[in-house]
């Protein structure tokens, strides 16, 4: 009689791929439907604002091209110049798609440059507060504490601190159409109907807060080790 012997070892595992730690990462920040379309509205804003110059019919900054005998034509109205004014003019005659994309500029560079400032100075800060340790490090951390427990326009939301600063007047001059000039230019027209002015920027200028605050939130929720589980 003989015996067959048979394999009966337990089949192995897979060995699961290892992720690398920016895959992980994506993969965290992309789990939230809000944060992805906060992401790419944001991305989509930040390249609208670099193509400027080659999607628009208009340079604002260029006075020749902006005529006075356009100003406050309503959305979808002609230009002189033959083009169409799909979001209407200012009272100078500038084009307002033209206009708030190149406003979109200014606010992206204040909001990079600003943020680019803070980490260089916090980054030295921290180093140097590490570094000192004892009490050295004490008074610095409560004077950090002391400085966040004032109003976020201090090194944060520099994009409306720059709206808001142009609005009143205080900002950047009325020759660079930032999305506070715009919207304090079509202010003065609000009663009389013409709400193009001030409406189309403003919501420009809100999307593009919202957008960047929502991609902050979800980027301080994955990248802080005390919420992950």
């Amino acid at each position: 009689m003989t015996i067959e012997h048979t394999d009966t070892a337990a089949p192995v595992a897979p060995v699961p791929a290892v992720q690398s730690p920016f895959r992980r990462f994506a993969a965290d920040f992309l789990e939230s439907g809000i944060a992805r379309v906060a992401l790419f509205t944001l991305l989509a804003i930040v390249v609208l604002a670099l193509a400027a110059p080659w999607i628009t019919p208009q340079n604002p900054y260029d006075l020749a091209q902006v005529d006075v005998m356009d100003g406050r034509l309503a959305p979808g109205a002609e230009a002189f110049a033959g083009y169409t004014m799909w979001l209407g003019s200012d009272g100078a005659g500038r084009d307002l798609y033209s206009a708030i994309l190149y406003g979109l500029r200014i606010s992206l560079a204040v909001g990079v440059a600003s943020g680019g400032i803070a980490l260089v100075i916090g980054s030295l800060i921290g180093l140097f507060a590490a570094y000192a340790g004892g009490r050295i490090e004490t008074i610095i951390m409560r004077l950090v504490d002391l400085q966040l427990s004032f109003p976020a326009a201090l090194t944060a939301h520099a994009i409306a601190l720059e709206a808001t600063l142009s609005f009143l007047g205080v900002g950047l001059p009325q020759t660079e159409p930032s999305l506070g000039v715009l919207i304090a230019n079509g202010y003065e027209y609000m009663l009389s109907g013409r709400y193009w002015i001030s409406v189309f920027p403003g919501l420009a200028l809100l999307l593009t807060i919202v957008s960047i605050n929502l991609v902050g939130d979800r980027l301080r929720d994955v990248l802080n080790p005390r919420l992950s589980t």
